[in-house]
């Protein structure tokens, strides 16, 4: 118990209480304290009479294996990993504070240091947002129940990492070692090739009864609808973040980042364009958690 506690502290906020909830959700099954189906996310439950499974599905993996243990501790690792390297750029934030002075500047970046465990948990919410509403989606067009959700932020957050971490060698099963950014791919065709319809399309190659139809429901398997979801969601949201902001956006020289924004406005008063960057104003919408509007309001006002 002690090693756990010791385990435990040296996890950042987020990534700790994911992992107190993970042993917990796992423990009150293990010990029929709650049966793991009520934990589990069901559409035409979860948006009725029993709303917990949309949150409950996101801390409960199964029936305890080696393969849920070892799911649990790479989400823990994972999370830890992306939470302590986590920040805001400033690209992140809308154009009005080019015009802060250097007090004004230095509160902001106070108060962004102060708070990016709360903007971590943010960037989680966007993708549990993202997994529920393409897994309703899913399940009521497509027929693709999506039980535990768990998994699929498990997955966007190995995408993610990989991204940022391309040259990572990573070893598996000790004989075949492959590069980083490959692991999203190759855990989609493990998850491929364990599918009945993968064994059942080997026994009609074997049997001689090979069809274009079998090879169709290989390629629409859950398996595969659900790697490609996740990737795309952990694709977007490593994009807007890592790049869009934090590269393209982004300058992190002071004096040329608010030289740059007074002469883009000036050109526009001079020139009497009213012009709206559209992409940039929705990402930015969508990536600087809410309390940051409020917070940038006072600072103009000096209300600090």
């Amino acid at each position: 118990m002690e090693n756990l506690h010791v385990l435990m502290q040296g996890l950042p906020p987020v990534s700790r209480y994911w992992a107190g909830g993970l042993m917990l959700a796992h423990a009150m099954v293990q010990f029929k304290l709650v049966p793991g189906a009520r934990l589990e996310f069901s559409v035409s439950r979860a948006f009725s009479t029993q709303p917990w499974r949309v949150i409950t599905s996101f801390f409960y993996y199964g029936p305890l294996s080696m393969n849920t243990l070892f799911s649990i501790y790479n989400t823990v690792q994972w999370s830890k990993l992306l939470e302590e390297s986590f920040s805001l750029s400033r690209a992140t934030f809308p154009d009005s504070i080019a015009v802060f002075d250097e007090e004004q500047q230095q509160v902001l970046m106070r108060a962004t240091r102060r708070l990016e465990p709360l903007d971590y948990f943010h960037y989680l919410v966007l993708m549990a947002v993202a997994v529920i509403g393409l897994s309703t989606y899913g399940s009521y067009v497509l027929g693709y129940p999506t039980p535990m959700m768990g998994g699929m932020l498990y997955e966007i957050l190995t995408y993610i990492l990989c991204r940022r971490n391309p040259q990572l060698q990573v070893g598996i099963f000790g004989i075949i070692v492959i590069r980083g950014i490959y692991i999203p791919l190759m855990s989609m065709v493990f998850a491929l090739v364990s599918s009945e319809e993968f064994s059942i399309l080997l026994q009609q190659l074997s049997a001689e009864s090979f069809t274009m139809g079998s090879l169709w429901n290989v390629l629409t398997t859950f398996a595969i609808w659900r790697g490609l979801v996740c990737i795309s969601i952990g694709h977007f949201l490593w994009f807007v973040h890592s790049v869009l902001f934090d590269t393209i956006y982004d300058d992190r020289n002071n004096k040329r980042y608010s030289l740059r924004h007074g002469t883009v406005k000036r050109v526009q008063q001079a020139q009497q364009i009213n012009y709206i960057d559209m992409t940039k104003t929705v990402m930015r919408w969508i990536m600087l958690p809410p309390w940051y509007w409020v917070m940038i309001h006072n600072i103009k006002r000096r209300r600090y």
